[in-house]
């Protein structure tokens, strides 16, 4: 459980670290309009649908593991791009976008797949709800105080990046142990 909370509170706190400053994040370092960079941040909530519809139909076919680790590469290209090429901030959108949809996706799979029985599923999704959902919160004050804090966006971004990584990790290694074929 501890695993999955970890990766489901690294799942989270990108995910609203991401929504949060986005747009802000457009508009400061590529000059977009309010209304521009809000359109263009709908981008990693859109795609965000083709993520949880297509990790239930990739877990038939792969391992649970090689979902993770490919959850975990398309999540990474949005620090890191928005980070190094900020001008493909599309490209990292839409990486993203399918990354976030299925990174919870996935948990909640594993949780389904590991547990005894109904109840200790409904005990473990409440751990990893719960808690998971605490660090998310903390993500768009923590991220926005950082950016003030250094004024700029790099220190905010590391951070994000941080807890992608700890999606990642924790997410790859607690999914090893989802039975196969079941």
């Amino acid at each position: 459980t501890f695993g999955l909370t970890a990766g489901f509170g690294g799942q989270a706190f990108s995910y609203y670290g991401v929504t949060a400053w986005l747009p802000s994040y457009l508009h400061d370092e590529l000059g977009m309009t309010a209304a521009e960079a809000g359109a263009a941040s709908s981008i990693f909530q859109i795609l965000a649908i083709v993520g949880g519809l297509g990790v239930p139909f990739a877990a038939k076919y792969m391992s649970t593991t090689a979902v993770a680790v490919t959850l975990g590469a398309l999540w990474l290209p949005v620090p890191v791009g928005l980070l190094l090429a900020p001008q493909l901030w599309w490209l990292w959108c839409t990486s993203g976008g399918i990354a976030q949809g299925g990174g919870i996706t996935l948990i909640f799979i594993a949780i389904i797949k590991l547990a005894r029985d109904q109840a200790s599923a409904g005990r473990m999704s409440a751990t990893v709800q719960g808690l998971g959902y605490c660090l998310g919160a903390v993500a768009p004050p923590l991220v926005g105080f950082v950016h003030d804090s250094s004024e700029s966006w790099t220190p905010a971004l590391l951070v994000i990046l941080v807890s992608v990584l700890t999606f990642f990790v924790s997410t790859t290694l607690s999914v090893r142990q989802v039975p196969k074929g079941r």
